[in-house]
């Protein structure tokens, strides 16, 4: 029930996240930049009330690694939602619960076997990836949804890749005592790997642009948003047991994202909202089943 729980308040997090840069128009690696840092600065004043227990290291050495990639991912994330929209990005981004869910039973040991312990359950949760997969090809009959798709595949990688690292770091460790100085190394990388690529964009005399119209703005707002998302979804993934669970139920935020753009901001939808909807209602049943999984 505790994963449950923090997993619906960071889709919350998540949805206002995800519509941030919506609103911005800041450059991917200058937002990650910018919202990492000040994530920083508000987190370092509370270091020494932190948890630093020395069997932390290795978790923590993990989570390091997993923003590695994390800030490669919302660099190219950022990007494409900048150029297109949150609402369609994420939507097409909810296919890595399914790719989660089929990779962590080849790292996780153990894990396979009870899936395929309960034969009627594991067909269930592949005709919902299976469903989800069709309707992702769907989606790719329309130019726009064919560019959707490619300017969102780098992120995907990325980011299925850091979650795969953040599954194995936040296992056993269900708590904020954890999830809390586990933000604050996870803002320290992400700021530290997106200020190096800025400077090696600025050695390749490209126009960076660090102070760009609401950069203030732009990175006290997210950088709250992203202290609540990454807190929230620390605990969710350590108490949901496959990474591929907590994205699955966590894709609520993309109901939130559109009621936000059709009632609130008044924009179009780039992508057929039911074929984005159906993936997200096959996700969610992937979670709810996978749930059945014997311990």
């Amino acid at each position: 029930m505790t994963g449950i729980i923090f997993t619906l308040i960071c889709s919350v997090f998540a949805a206002f996240f995800f519509l941030s840069n919506d609103i911005f128009k800041i450059r991917g690696d200058v937002f990650v930049f910018w919202r990492s840092a000040f994530s920083f600065l508000i987190l370092l004043p509370f270091v020494s009330m932190m948890s630093w227990d020395a069997n932390y290291w290795w978790p923590f050495a993990l989570v390091a690694i997993a923003n590695v990639f994390y800030g490669f991912g919302d660099i190219y994330l950022f990007n494409a939602t900048r150029q297109y929209s949150a609402s369609a990005i994420t939507r097409v981004m909810v296919c890595r619960n399914m790719i989660l869910f089929c990779l962590w039973p080849l790292v996780y040991t153990g894990y396979a076997d009870r899936l395929l312990a309960s034969p009627l359950i594991a067909l269930g949760c592949f005709a919902l990836i299976l469903v989800s997969t069709i309707a992702l090809f769907e989606m790719r009959k329309t130019e726009l949804g064919m560019q959707v798709i490619f300017a969102t595949l780098p992120a995907l990688f990325f980011l299925c890749v850091a979650e795969l690292v953040t599954g194995f770091a936040v296992r056993g460790h269900v708590s904020l005592a954890f999830a809390v100085p586990a933000c604050l190394v996870a803002s320290f990388t992400m700021a530290l790997i997106s200020g190096l690529v800025l400077v090696w964009k600025a050695a390749q005399r490209q126009d960076i642009e660090l102070f760009q119209k609401n950069w203030h703005l732009a990175g006290i707002s997210t950088a709250l948003l992203f202290i609540g998302l990454v807190t929230t979804k620390t605990v969710g993934i350590a108490a949901l047991e496959n990474p591929g669970y907590f994205g699955a139920m966590v894709t609520i935020y993309t109901f939130w994202i559109y009621l936000l753009h059709k009632y609130a901001m008044k924009r179009q939808e780039l992508v057929d909202p039911r074929l984005g909807f159906l993936v997200v209602v096959c996700s969610m049943g992937l979670a709810l089943l996978s749930l059945q999984i014997p311990k």
